[in-house]
């Protein structure tokens, strides 16, 4: 409390009606006064020790993010693409197109059959006919 007092008197003192005592005390022991006035360069040191590396760090970072991460990412997203197309086309030519061809032949067979049938009695008797001359005509070559 008496350090305190004191302290502040003289403050009191140096700033109001003795304002020369500083100037000379500022002064006399100038390498105190800088370091007192830039508050014992913690600043300065936390600035190079602590700020400047992870400033560095950080921009080491970012462009590692920039050209190794997002280059790795973008080479994915070709590929993917690169790989969705080449599927595509394969499912658009070989499964689709086995899957259209086997509807092409059977309505084409359809076509053929649909001739066939007339709705006409004698037409069916006929091709039976010829169909049953055919099978002897094949047991007795054959």
């Amino acid at each position: 409390l008496t350090v305190a007092s004191i302290a502040s008197y003289m403050g009191y003192l140096f700033y109001t009606s003795r304002q020369d005592i500083p100037e000379a005390l500022a002064r006399r022991f100038s390498g105190l006064y800088q370091t007192l006035l830039n508050k014992y360069y913690i600043d300065e040191i936390y600035n190079v020790v602590i700020v400047k590396p992870v400033r560095g760090l950080m921009n080491f970072l970012s462009q590692f993010d920039a050209r190794v991460i997002d280059g790795l990412v973008n080479l994915s997203a070709l590929v993917t693409k690169l790989v969705a197309w080449i599927s595509g086309w394969f499912d658009q030519f070989f499964v689709d197109g086995i899957v259209n061809r086997v509807a092409d032949s059977v309505q084409w067979g359809g076509r053929g059959l649909r001739a066939m049938q007339t709705g006409k009695i004698q037409h069916y008797v006929y091709v039976l006919v010829v169909g049953v001359l055919l099978v002897i005509f094949w047991r007795i070559v054959g």
